[in-house]
């Protein structure tokens, strides 16, 4: 698990292949655009997508189609498996902040 103690671009990438080995190849992935999604999520949903099955199994990521700034300009990235906790970055902030957790349906808590 040295990908996680030895973060880099490719650490989630690394750690998702050696976890669950690679059932596809980066040409079977075709993610549509994301253009306000940071380039680290786009990223990890390319990862996660390699691996051909879910990554996840209790709380969950969302999906790129559903990656859009809310009326706050917050990108919500995660959500909690009850919906009652919702995880996002402020995309007016540089660099945006990884873990913000705002409470469902506000603006920044």
């Amino acid at each position: 698990m040295n990908e996680l103690l030895s973060i880099d671009s490719d650490s989630v990438g690394r750690f998702l292949q050696r976890w669950y080995g690679t059932a596809r190849s980066v040409s079977d992935v075709h993610l549509e655009a994301i253009p306000s999604a940071p380039a680290e999520l786009v990223e990890w949903h390319t990862a996660a997508a390699l691996v051909g099955g879910p990554v996840t199994f209790q709380d969950r990521p969302v999906t790129p189609q559903g990656l859009a700034p809310d009326s706050c300009g917050m990108l919500e990235f995660w959500a909690e498996n009850q919906n009652g906790c919702f995880w996002a970055v402020d995309l007016a902030m540089a660099p945006p902040p990884a873990g913000y957790a705002a409470p469902a349906n506000s603006c920044g808590g």
